[in-house]
């Protein structure tokens, strides 16, 4: 009784003591653990895959179990039914295995990485926010967050909304084609994205444009018919099926829905926004070839509808001149060896030059690529890159100006002291790829050069897109010594309620805000409060586009650390860094 006594006061003292943190001792047995160079490489990893889920999204529950830490805290549903609060007490070095306790130090879960990742995905184990927490708030959180689980199904559901998720919309997509398959049946996919979504949300506050999302989705529900399949996606993206439909029909079910979109004002302070959207339709047919395709090609079509103009409907169809220019581009992509071996690729860099002269602050410079085609003329790269991706060919270029640019910097260390450091870009692709995260991590730990002289860029959307995984990537090629960069800053949803868990150094602020700066009073008031929120958070400020003096002077008042631009200095050869 007295050594109880004791065990619950130590206990107590434990706990209650700010910032300390406890670890149960368990008593020694012998666990198998797969010694191997990734964690996700786990025996028991296909034995617990569920069925429905893909390489990649299993992949990601393996991932949101790997970045789990000792102070973690979460809600576990026992066989009974019963919910438990319980904390990750112990992690064995190879992270395959954990250990849950209750609160009275009892070990409630001992389990394979591959046990947790299927726990977390079946919610059976939901991990809390709440981080370092006292235990009486995390438990709190957590009875508010089982209350709400109850009305709304998060395996379903947008919570925001009330529309279908991603997830869902996603496996109805898969139901719609094999409809269309089995029984030669037409249906509409559209995917909407709402135009200039990032004004409003960064003018208004990020509570107004969740308002905004939400009163959009209410005149989605009434304005489509009864059985119209309503998702919204990410952000400020949704997708509508109509299902036994065809492409007349299809194209004028979006006009209507465009019309709504007309008619609607949002109401904001004493501000009044028109909303607008850009919307790519395409059918759904026993000739579409799969889900993902299906998804890439009305991707595209939004892109183009959003290129030209913003507020416009574009159907899929082959004569369609933009779409065709889209594909000419998707046909180089094929021939990326030959890009390669013919020196078809150029590679370039642009000046980011610190904006206050008395800062200490260096020059250092961003990596930037020219493609041609064998007669020389400029390929657009934005269709090049876009074709790569959707071809999966995006990583092999990655990698290809990556080797080429450390293999520069081994070859001319002597000769760029006067320079910083070089900013290479990495695409969304390529961060989910393992194999090139591992290159990556080989080079740049190699001991040939400083990494510390390199900074990978990568965008805001990509990131955000998966951020268990994003944080994972930037944590293990951090470890070498490089540096970070979130490119595009301020055009996604989230941008502020990510920032903070992304571990990045530096913030590159859309140059759609930066361009116009000196006369666009909104772009003006976004860019002050990227460059406000990324000083509190740590974070140095890098504003692109400064297209002209006048921006310059502009950006000069934001506080931002470097600018970057023609104002600043135009692309130029790789080489032309060099002093002899």
């Amino acid at each position: 009784k007295d050594d109880a006594k004791a065990v619950i006061n130590q206990l107590k003292k434990l706990l209650l003591e700010e910032g300390q943190s406890f670890r149960v001792k368990l008593k020694k047995k012998k666990v198998p653990v797969l010694i191997s160079e990734n964690f996700l490489g786990v025996l028991d990893s296909d034995k617990y895959k569920p069925t429905e889920l893909s390489d990649e999204q299993w992949q990601h529950w393996l991932i949101k179990g790997k970045n789990l830490s000792l102070k973690d805290s979460g809600i576990y549903k026992d066989k009974k039914g019963d919910l438990l609060t319980v904390s990750l007490a112990w992690i064995d070095n190879a992270y395959t295995h954990f250990v849950f306790v209750d609160r009275a130090g009892t070990k409630r879960l001992s389990i394979s990485i591959a046990e947790l990742a299927l726990q977390l995905y079946n919610q059976t184990l939901e991990m809390l926010d709440g981080g370092g927490l006292p235990m009486t708030e995390r438990v709190s959180q957590a009875i508010i967050q089982d209350t709400h689980e109850k009305i709304i199904d998060y395996a379903n559901t947008d919570e925001l909304t009330g529309l279908l998720g991603r997830r869902a919309f996603v496996q109805e997509i898969d139901k719609m084609l094999l409809q269309a398959k089995r029984d030669k049946t037409t249906h509409i996919l559209c995917y909407l994205d709402l135009d200039r979504f990032t004004v409003i949300n960064s003018t208004c506050g990020h509570e107004m444009g969740d308002l905004l999302l939400q009163e959009i989705s209410t005149i989605f529900k009434s304005e489509c018919a009864e059985g119209t399949i309503i998702s919204h996606l990410n952000g400020d993206e949704f997708g509508f099926i109509f299902e036994n439909c065809n492409r007349v029909e299809g194209l004028q079910k979006a006009q209507e829905i465009q019309q709504a979109l007309h008619n609607f004002i949002f109401n904001c302070d004493d501000n009044e926004f028109s909303v607008t959207a850009s919307i790519g339709v395409v059918e759904i047919s026993e000739e579409s070839e799969s889900q993902s395709k299906l998804l890439s090609i009305v991707d595209s079509a939004c892109f183009v509808a959003k290129d030209a103009g913003r507020d416009r409907i574009q159907l899929v169809h082959t004569d369609n001149k933009m779409l065709k220019a889209r594909q000419n581009a998707m046909a180089w992509v094929g021939r990326i060896k030959s890009i390669f071996d013919k020196n078809l690729i150029q590679l370039k860099c642009q000046k980011i030059a610190p904006l206050d002269l008395a800062s200490g602050l260096k020059i250092h410079y961003e990596i930037l690529m020219r493609v041609n085609d064998e007669a020389g003329n400029s390929v657009p790269l934005e269709e090049f890159i876009t074709a790569a991706e959707f071809y999966n060919r995006i990583t092999d270029i990655d990698q290809w100006v990556v080797g080429s640019v450390l293999d520069w910097v081994e070859e001319n260390q002597s000769k760029i002291m006067h320079v910083d450091g070089l900013s290479i870009n990495i695409s969304g692709n390529s961060m989910s790829d393992k194999l090139f995260m591992n290159y990556l991590y080989d080079r740049l730990s190699s001991g040939a050069f400083d990494p510390r002289f390199i900074t990978l860029e990568v965008t805001e959307t990509s990131a955000i897109d998966d951020i268990d995984y994003a944080i994972f990537f930037i944590n293990k090629l951090k470890e070498t010594g490089c540096q970070f960069s979130l490119d595009d800053f301020g055009t996604g949803l989230s941008s502020y309620a990510y920032l903070r868990k992304l571990p990045v150094d530096y913030l590159k602020i859309d140059g759609v805000f930066v361009k116009n700066i000196d006369t666009n009073e909104d772009d003006l008031a976004v860019v002050n409060s990227i460059c406000e929120i990324g000083h509190i958070m740590g974070k140095q400020v890098i504003a692109e586009f400064v297209v002209n003096d006048d921006v310059l002077e502009k950006i000069k008042e934001t506080g931002a650390e470097f600018g970057q631009g023609f104002a600043i200095e135009k692309p130029i050869d790789l080489d032309q860094l060099l002093i002899n």
